[in-house]
């Protein structure tokens, strides 16, 4: 801080700085990142926990996992992406970290009327602890991106000047593109008309790429907005068609007069001629300020229930944009994973990480209820991989009986949840009656009617719709019938049944059941 006092002089002026003041330690963060870089792990694995694939249940043919969806700290999980012998570099990463809010955020789960926490946005040493954390994720995410790839972190001003610094020293100031600014809310909204500065309504977005080769694809608004369309104020008497007049500026000679031959010249009444752009071809590129993307709000249709979640629009310019169609695309702040469900719905390939587990089960949701879902594979560190256990049991399932009759496929099997225990993380407003209800905790099941023990292929799978006034017909049942192909009556005996729940929260259980005697069949 400079304090000036009377008459201004170099000799009158004062400079206090506190000792621990962040400009001072700036220059040495990005060396201490390095050496954090150079102290973490890189013989870590991520081992594959369940494979789902839609298709199973129907009897289709089952294709290959092409995304990933890993549940982990994500230096971790980029650190062992960095030597990964098979992995195929990204096209585009977006990521939506923390913002130095100091602040937690809340999950809300609509049915239950409970909260769980989803993370932590506080920082021990404030921002100085929340650039050290991001240094490191930045050099590993900038590794795996390809030699054209493309990379946009969303954020505000609380962090933006500062992240920008580093990104220049770690992707290179000649590879910055774009800021982008993103109007959220309207200004004046809520307490924002009170408030004694201006309103806080925009989020900002960086825009780097690893080299000056890389793809980009103009994205135009779907409308003129009220300013541009106040510039169509001529009207052709002969077709009725609005356009507006523009300079020729340096157009040729030859130019302008096949311009004339195509009638879009006009010329006033002083003889100057102007060239004339049509309303209804207009074509008005999105430009780096963004404020016809409405942010999410309680009650939409696209609304999960997570905290920080971003609209599916946003996602969608940004993916359109910077990934080639069947291009591979990362997210390492997953959050809910609008990320992925966009690129799914664009047939990009995702790769999506969190440490928050209730947001993955989330997305799991969401991901539900699209159609043509494509395979994936669900990943952990693996140290972090367990097994069922027999210990304490916290998912039991009724003894399996056979059905009536013959199905379509082979035999059928009646399967029911019977308890589920929660191993409940914070919560707020939780009413005590409910964790006595333990199967209302449940977000997914699966069933794998052939585990081998080591990644669990679900071929049944059931979700719980996401709530509020959504209109998906997935309610979660407990109760469910399974075709078993007649090839594989002989072999019941050394096959292992398994089930595996997923509560609200992300946690998950398993149980291994026997299959019941032959004949005990209907």
């Amino acid at each position: 801080m400079i304090r000036v006092t009377g008459i201004f002089s170099i000799e009158t002026m004062t400079i206090i700085t506190p000792t621990l003041s962040l400009l001072r330690q700036l220059p040495h963060l990005l060396d201490k990142g390095v050496e954090q870089l150079k102290a973490q792990a890189f013989d870590r694995l991520l081992v594959d926990r369940e494979l789902i694939a839609p298709t199973w249940g129907r009897g289709e043919v089952i294709d290959e996992p092409i995304n990933r969806l890993v549940a982990g700290d994500n230096l971790e999980v980029l650190a062992a992406l960095a030597v990964e012998t098979e992995f195929q570099p990204l096209d585009l990463i977006y990521v939506d970290p923390p913002f130095e809010s100091n602040r937690d955020y809340h999950a809300r789960m609509v049915h239950l009327n409970v909260e769980a926490l989803a993370y932590s946005d506080k920082w021990e040493n404030g921002l100085v602890s929340y650039l050290q954390f991001m240094i490191p994720r930045f050099i590993l995410m900038r590794e795996l991106l390809a030699e054209t790839g493309s990379f946009y972190i969303h954020i505000d001003s609380r962090v933006s000047h500062y992240l920008k610094l580093l990104l220049d020293e770690i992707f290179g100031r000649e590879n910055f593109r774009n800021e982008i600014i993103w109007q959220r809310d309207s200004a004046g909204k809520g307490a924002k008309g009170t408030a004694r500065q201006w309103s806080r309504e925009n989020d900002h977005l960086l825009f780097y790429t690893k080299s000056t080769a890389y793809p980009f694809q103009t994205i135009y608004r779907d409308q003129l907005t009220p300013t541009q369309l106040r510039e169509y104020l001529y009207t052709e008497p002969e077709t009725g068609r609005c356009f507006k007049k523009v300079q020729l500026g340096d157009y040729s000679r030859e130019s302008i007069e096949k311009m004339r031959e195509e009638n879009r010249i006009y010329t006033t009444s002083t003889g100057r001629d102007y060239k004339k752009y049509y309303l209804d071809e207009a074509r008005y590129p999105v430009g780096s300020n963004w404020t016809d993307i409405v942010n999410l709000s309680k009650g939409q249709r696209e609304q999960s229930g997570y905290p920080t979640q971003k609209p599916e629009k946003l996602l969608e310019r940004i993916i359109l944009a910077s990934c080639p169609e069947g291009g591979r695309v990362a997210d390492f702040f997953a959050g809910s994973g609008t990320t992925g469900v966009v690129a799914e719905k664009l047939n990009r390939r995702w790769l999506l990480t969190d440490t928050s587990s209730s947001g993955l089960a989330i997305f799991q949701r969401r991901l539900a209820v699209l159609n043509d879902q494509r395979p994936y594979v669900v990943q952990k560190i693996s140290a972090a991989a367990d097994k069922p256990t027999k210990k304490k049991p916290r998912l039991q399932v009724a003894p399996l009986q056979w059905g009536e009759g013959k199905a379509i496929e082979g035999w059928q099997l009646n399967i029911e949840l019977a308890k589920y225990t929660p191993r409940v993380p914070m919560l707020k407003r939780e009413k005590n009656s409910q964790r006595e209800n333990s199967l209302e905790w449940l977000s997914h099941w699966g069933v794998d009617p052939d585990y081998d023990e080591v990644i669990f292929r679900p071929r049944w799978q059931f979700y719980r719709s996401l709530g509020g006034k959504r209109t998906e017909p997935l309610m979660l049942t407990t109760q469910a019938t399974v075709p078993i192909p007649d090839s594989w009556v002989s072999e019941l005996a050394s096959k292992t049944f398994c089930v595996r729940v997923v509560d609200v929260f992300g946690d998950e259980a398993m149980a291994l059941c026997s299959y019941p005697p032959l004949d005990e069949k209907g």
